[in-house]
């Protein structure tokens, strides 16, 4: 896979009491307090690749140049992972968000550093729960298909049985494959190029009983709705029209508190947008961090969004700042909209 040529990726592992070692794959500058911070974590199945692949893809090019990155994985989920150790009690959602302060201590990241948290499926729920535990760290939220509740009966007995088969055989096989394939893609299933991938990802790249256990501890996961009433972040939510999650996505939507919540509900895309249509969650993402204040100096794709930069197109030329310090966000200058919609393609709808 290739990466941004201005954004080498360098692997730092962060050893932590608790739960063992989280391999962390940084991009950019992340000591540059210029530069918009964005932490992001992973689904089952998928790893870090899964966000540098997106931030490479072109759609992202002037986006990834003025943000840094840092990508975390659950423990054991990176690639070629070795097995981890027999008897392993592998951490819960709500335990992998109380010791990301920790793992961010680590690589350098201050207590008092702010960024934008973003996460998919079993990413997307830790990331909720660090936000209730971050208050006004996190400058705002980039949530795709995150689920609110606990695991429905079919999906936990589905998930059980191909975490299960995965301990049991001690390597990927067909059924876990097609659990993980509806998980992701429901009944589109995604390009044949992107299943393909996908397919020599789980079968060549991900430890088999590392995963059993990331799968295990998905599907045992709380409610989180309590959370998500009290949330005060701003925050987006992502979903494909034929995701599989598309009706608890729209729960989640539903339940954030009435303000700067944005839905972004993506025609003709199952689940997972970023390998779908990378060019709508990459406009998406650029005009919600626009709304909330950060990176003004990133050219708008399409005319008549001016609004959403919070400022005029006169005081936009009056700065005197440098770009990256442009590129700062100033909460001053959130957008005080209630619920900010896209139009066009994008399709961005509120949830009835």
């Amino acid at each position: 896979m290739e990466h941004h040529p201005d954004l080498p990726l360098v692997e730092r592992v962060v050893k932590t009491e608790k739960w063992g070692d989280f391999n962390c794959f940084l991009q950019g500058d992340i000591t540059n307090t210029h530069k918009i911070l964005v932490v992001t974590m992973h689904d089952i199945g998928y790893n870090h690749t899964a966000w540098v692949k997106f931030l490479n893809s072109k759609s992202m090019d002037n986006f990834a140049s003025r943000a840094s990155f840092i990508h975390i994985n659950a423990p054991g989920q990176h690639d070629k992972a070795e097995t981890l150790p027999e008897g392993y009690n592998f951490p819960s959602m709500k335990q992998i968000a109380e010791d990301l302060p920790e793992v961010l201590k680590s690589l350098g990241i201050e207590d008092t550093r702010e960024f934008i948290g973003v996460g998919e499926g079993a990413g997307a729920t830790i990331m909720v729960r660090f936000a209730a535990l971050a208050g006004k760290r996190l400058l705002g939220l980039i949530l795709l298909e995150c689920t609110s509740g606990s695991a429905g009966f079919l999906e936990w007995a589905e998930g059980k049985f191909a975490s299960w088969k995965l301990d049991k055989l001690h390597k990927m096989n067909p059924s876990t494959e097609k659990y993980l394939l509806w998980h992701h893609y429901g009944g589109r299933k995604g390009s044949e190029e992107a299943v393909k991938e996908f397919h020599a990802s789980l079968y060549d790249r991900l430890n088999a009983h590392n995963l059993s256990l990331f799968i295990n501890v998905f599907q045992s996961r709380t409610d989180i709705s309590h959370l998500l009433k009290n949330l005060q972040c701003p925050t987006l939510i992502v979903t494909g029209h034929d995701s599989p999650h598309v009706g608890e996505v729209e729960k989640v939507f539903n339940l954030l508190p009435k303000g700067n919540k944005t839905l972004l509900k993506a025609e003709d895309v199952g689940g997972d947008i970023k390998e779908e249509t990378p060019e709508k969650l990459a406009e998406s993402m650029q005009y919600f961090i626009q709304g909330i204040g950060g990176l003004p100096s990133l050219p708008l794709t399409r005319l008549g969004r001016a609004a959403s930069l919070g400022e005029t197109p006169k005081e936009r030329r009056s700065h005197s700042k440098s770009m990256s310090e442009m590129d700062q966000p100033h909460l001053d200058q959130h957008l005080k909209t209630t619920e900010h919609h896209h139009q066009a393609e994008v399709a961005d709808q509120a949830a009835q």
